[in-house]
């Protein structure tokens, strides 16, 4: 699991726990249409996310985090590929 799976997973689960507690207390109020309604939106929201992902956000979050920590360039030569042509 990469590091934008884990920040995705974790937005996913900020959304959904009040959507779930909501559900929870209808039913427990005895509003069982009602809070059965709320639970599937919440489970529907886990599966979307599990399943589908988020489109884009891996290439927006990659594009954000090479700017802030670019790629190191491989055109100066290390001491390895010194040794290894030598």
């Amino acid at each position: 699991m990469s590091f934008i799976d884990t920040l995705t997973m974790f937005g996913t689960a900020i959304v959904v726990a009040p959507i779930a507690l909501l559900g929870v207390e209808f039913v427990a109020g005895g509003r069982l249409f009602v809070g059965v309604g709320f639970l599937a939106v919440a489970a529907a929201l886990v599966v979307a996310e599990h399943y589908i992902g988020v489109p884009g956000l891996d290439s927006a979050l990659e594009g954000v985090l090479g700017v802030v920590a670019p790629e190191p360039e491989s055109d100066e030569p290390t001491a390895d590929t010194d040794e290894a042509e030598a």
